[in-house]
C-alpha cells in the first residue's frame, strides 16, 4: 500500500518538503521506527503517514496553510473505516484532554497523524519499546506541550484499519 500512498504524496510534493520511509520489514519496535524517522527529520515540522493509511490530494497545501502562523501543530479531522466499510469520523486537536468516543466520533489529542514542531516531538518522543499503543502513550505525553494550534476543517487522513490491528480504538 505504500506505493498508492506515495503517488498521492509525491503528486503533492514541493522541494521544502521532506518525505523519509524506515522500512525495517517489520523487525523494528514502532516506537524506534518513529523516533529514527524524527531524528532523521531536518524540517521546522513533522507528521507522520503510516503506510497503508492514505491522505487527500491536498494534502500538502493545508499543511503548508496550517503552518504559516507558525503554532505548535495543526488539528486533524478524518475517517476510519474497518476493513473498506462502516467508516467513522474522527477529531484529534488540543481542545481534547486525552482520547474518547462520543456520538459516534473518535475524539483524541494529537498524535503522530497531526502536524507538530520538530521540536516539541524531539522533547517527547516515543517510547522506544513500544509496538502496540505507542501513539496513544505519545499522544498523552505531547499534549501538555501543545499550547497554540492551526484548525485545519477537512479531512485530512484516511485511516484504513484492518482486523491485523489488535484494538482499532488505540489507533484512531
Amino acid at each position: 500500500m505504500l506505493n498508492e500512498l506515495l503517488n498521492v504524496i509525491n503528486s503533492q510534493k514541493k522541494d521544502d518538503i521532506e518525505i523519509l520511509i524506515e522500512n525495517d520489514n517489520g523487525k523494528m519496535k514502532l516506537g524506534r521506527k518513529r523516533n529514527n524517522l524524527i531524528d532523521r527529520a531536518i524540517g521546522d515540522y513533522i507528521v507522520f503517514v503510516d503506510d497503508d493509511d492514505m491522505v487527500p490530494d491536498y494534502y500538502v497545501s493545508e499543511i503548508l496553510k496550517g503552518i504559516e502562523s507558525q503554532p505548535d501543530c495543526c488539528s486533524l479531522e478524518g475517517v476510519v473505516t474497518f476493513d473498506g466499510i462502516n467508516p467513522k469520523i474522527f477529531k484529534h486537536s488540543i481542545k481534547y484532554p486525552g482520547w474518547y468516543e462520543e456520538n459516534n466520533i473518535y475524539y483524541r489529542c494529537p498524535n503522530h497523524w497531526n502536524v507538530v514542531k520538530r521540536g516539541i516531538a524531539n522533547q517527547v518522543r516515543f517510547n522506544d519499546n513500544i509496538s502496540f499503543g505507542e501513539d496513544r502513550d505519545y499522544s498523552m505525553r505531547l499534549r501538555p506541550h501543545l499550547k497554540t494550534e492551526s484548525l485545519i476543517d477537512k479531512p485530512m487522513y484516511f485511516f484504513r484499519y484492518r482486523n491485523i490491528h489488535k484494538e482499532y480504538s488505540d489507533h484512531i
